[in-house]
């Protein structure tokens, strides 16, 4: 069996980003195969191709550095941006999308927040963009100050 992941392009047209396939055998009980065990495995070729991609990427990220385990106090905040350092890298996104993301946002910014961008490299910025959308999405009550902390 496979399962496919389109993504909308720069260029208007969707675009495959993903596939999986599973080597499992006919006849199981589907549902619980994916409910439970999880039926989709990626491919090598896509694994490959994930694992070049982290590794162009990798002199971007301060805080996660391909650990199992984070390895900072959950009270830490370097706890968060390793996280979301891990999410960015595992969650295979594209580093040009977030970069355009951070520039954009930088047009509307306070200049004090532009002056703390600076300090980074767009793609660094982007990163870190990420992070807050992430956090703002997933803890939406919590106080986002820390992420000028990075």
């Amino acid at each position: 069996m496979k399962k496919f992941r389109f993504e909308k392009q720069n260029d208007g047209l969707f675009h495959l980003t993903e596939h999986y396939t599973t080597e499992k055998e006919a006849g199981r009980n589907l549902l619980c195969e994916v409910l439970v065990e999880g039926y989709f495995q990626p491919s090598l070729i896509d694994v490959g191709m994930h694992y070049q991609n982290i590794m162009n990427y990798q002199h971007l990220f301060k805080y996660y550095h391909f650990e199992e385990e984070n390895p900072y106090p959950d009270d830490d905040d370097r706890s968060k941006f390793w996280h979301g350092e891990k999410m960015f890298a595992e969650g295979r996104l594209s580093i040009k999308e977030w970069t355009e993301t951070g520039r954009e946002i930088l047009k509307e910014a306070s200049a004090e927040a532009r002056n703390k961008a600076l300090r980074y490299s767009p793609e660094q910025f982007g990163i870190i963009v990420y992070i807050e959308t992430l956090y703002a999405k997933w803890c939406p009550g919590e106080n986002l100050n820390w992420i000028f902390e990075y």
